[in-house]
Parts: C-alpha cells; sequence; structure tokens
C-alpha cells in the first residue's frame, strides 16, 4: 500500500482504539498535508521516508504554520510513523528525530460579562429562530464552559432543564456532566419549542442534537463546530465584538466562575478539566455532589446569571 492507504489504515487502527473524533479529523488533516508534500518529492510508499526528508518537511512548516500548528503536524507524524513501525512495515521510525516545537506562552482571549451581554442583547435583535439559537448558544457557552464539539454533540436527551444539568462526552470519550443556570435554562427552553416547531414546519428529520444548522447546505442536520464558529464571529461582527470563539467563551466560563467567588478547584471540576494523583480522588467526590450542593452553589455563581441578574435584561417568557 501507499502512504495515503497506510493513513486511512492508521485512521481506522486509532478509531477502534477508542480515539475521539476531534483527535481522528486533527490527525488525517496532518497527515494528508504530508502525503501531499511527499507526493511533490515523488515519495509514495512508506520505506522512502528518511529522517532528512521528514527534516525538511517540519523545517518547512516552520516558515508557514504557527508553533501550535506546526507541533499538532509533528505530533500526528511521529504516530503514525511509530505506527508503521509496529506493524513491521518500516524498519527504522523516521519521525523518532523530529522534535515538538515549543508553545510560546500567551495571554489568550476571554471575553468579559460587558462582551456577552453585549453577544446576548445583540442575539436578542436578530429574527427567529436564529435570536432564539444564538441566544442559547452564547448563554450555554458561557454558563457551562462546554468545547465547540461537545456542544455540536449535544442530544436533547442531554438535557436536564429542571436540574440545570446535562450530560456530555468529553475528550478521550469520556462521559461527564456540567451545570447551567436557571437563566440558561429558560434560553435553553425557549429555543428547544422554537427548534421542534421549525424542523416541523421545514418538513425535516429532526437530527436529536439540540443545535442545528438554520441555513446553508444542509438545513436542519446537526451544527459543526466550524458552523459553530462562524455563527459566533457573524454574532461577534454584529455586536462590535472582536475574536469571539468557542474557547474564548470556555476561558470565560473559567475566568467568571473565579472572578464570582469559586475556588479554582470547583472551577475545575465544573469545566472537566482532568487531573491527575490525589487530586482525582477529590475530583469525584466533588462531581458527586453536582446533584447538591455543588448544584445549588452554581446557581449563586453561574456566570450567566451572574451576567443578567443585575442588568435585569429580559428572559424568554
Amino acid at each position: 500500500m501507499d502512504i495515503v492507504e497506510w493513513i486511512e489504515e492508521f485512521l481506522i487502527y486509532l478509531k477502534q482504539a477508542g480515539r475521539s473524533a476531534w483527535t481522528l479529523r486533527q490527525y488525517g488533516w496532518h497527515l494528508r498535508k504530508l502525503a501531499a508534500h511527499l507526493a511533490k518529492e515523488r515519495i509514495t510508499t512508506p520505506d522512502e521516508v528518511t529522517r532528512h526528508v521528514l527534516r525538511r518537511w517540519n523545517a518547512d512548516l516552520a516558515d508557514r504554520w504557527s508553533p501550535a500548528t506546526r507541533r499538532q503536524a509533528v505530533a500526528a507524524a511521529r504516530t503514525f510513523f511509530r505506527f508503521l513501525a509496529e506493524e513491521g512495515i518500516i524498519d527504522d521510525n523516521p519521525a523518532a528525530g523530529l522534535t515538538l516545537p515549543r508553545v510560546p506562552t500567551r495571554t489568550q482571549r476571554t471575553l468579559t460579562e460587558e462582551e456577552i451581554a453585549q453577544l446576548l442583547n445583540t442575539a436578542a435583535q436578530l429574527p427567529s429562530p436564529r435570536r432564539e439559537r444564538e441566544t442559547a448558544l452564547v448563554a450555554l457557552l458561557t454558563d457551562s464552559g462546554l468545547r465547540a464539539g461537545e456542544t455540536c454533540r449535544l442530544r436533547v436527551t442531554d438535557l436536564n432543564i429542571e436540574k440545570g444539568m446535562l450530560s456530555v462526552v468529553g475528550k478521550g470519550n469520556r462521559e461527564a456532566k456540567a451545570l447551567f443556570g436557571p437563566e440558561t435554562a429558560a434560553f435553553l427552553e425557549e429555543w428547544i419549542g422554537v427548534r421542534n416547531e421549525w424542523l416541523s414546519q421545514q418538513g425535516l428529520t429532526d437530527p436529536a442534537t439540540v443545535f442545528v444548522a438554520l441555513g446553508g447546505p444542509t438545513p436542519g442536520r446537526p451544527l459543526t463546530t466550524d458552523g459553530l464558529r462562524k455563527i459566533l464571529l457573524r454574532l461577534g461582527e454584529k455586536a462590535g465584538v472582536e475574536h469571539v470563539s468557542p474557547h474564548a467563551f470556555r476561558r470565560a466560563f473559567a475566568t467568571l466562575i473565579v472572578v464570582n467567588g469559586a475556588s479554582t478547584r470547583i472551577a475545575q471540576v465544573l469545566g472537566r478539566w482532568s487531573n491527575v494523583g490525589m487530586v482525582e480522588r477529590y475530583t469525584r467526590a466533588l462531581e458527586e455532589g453536582l446533584d447538591g450542593e455543588m448544584r445549588e452553589l452554581y446557581r449563586q455563581i453561574s456566570p450567566i446569571g451572574r451576567i443578567l441578574r443585575p442588568k435585569q435584561l429580559p428572559l424568554p417568557l
């Protein structure tokens, strides 16, 4: 088999090993780019790839890509060629000598309370059903700290509106729970009602996910992460808020939770950030309290609740 065929075989291997859909997409994208680069050098089979060839490829990426993106590409290449060596397809791993570039630490985009309030107010002025969807998106991303993929995969049956709780499949296909406040629950409840009516009017089959596309080539289908990013960027442009992204909301969630009085430990549990050793033992104890005392605490520190209550912004009827 040639390199392209082995890439597909490798992705099948990762999938059966339980790697996440996000990992499969990222590895697939980077490895297909690598295969295209090798093809330009007339290299089509794994045994033709040398350390020298991969070093030149890595150096070429340094001129065009950010350190973070190049780090992903190098990690994908190292894992792929290690797989080929373990399978006996090649004798040595030519990617073993590739170094992972350092990613400089920098202050990353975090949305402020004022910016989130602007986004909510702008969303509230959109025509239905975009008004209800965008408002629910902004509220849920702020209140729960969901990742882009988690938001797009969220099913209606994963929501417990009454308890302000949802089930989510996160990184590594790990199941977890997240909380949201009563204000976000009201936004979600209104959106789901509008969503169901809109799907029925369009004669579309319910795809089961909470958030669906309202236009584009696949109306009524589950919202994609790319679609989610475009929705947030458009909303940000309309609201005069720059660089709005799903992860900016996740950072805002962590920041606002702590600013509003929670410990960093509580923020870590609520945001489902992993840790090791003894901390994991305490995490399990805290997670058991999600349906009790911590849920009551969360109602007091819910970011959307803190943003809306003092400003008396209108909630869905």
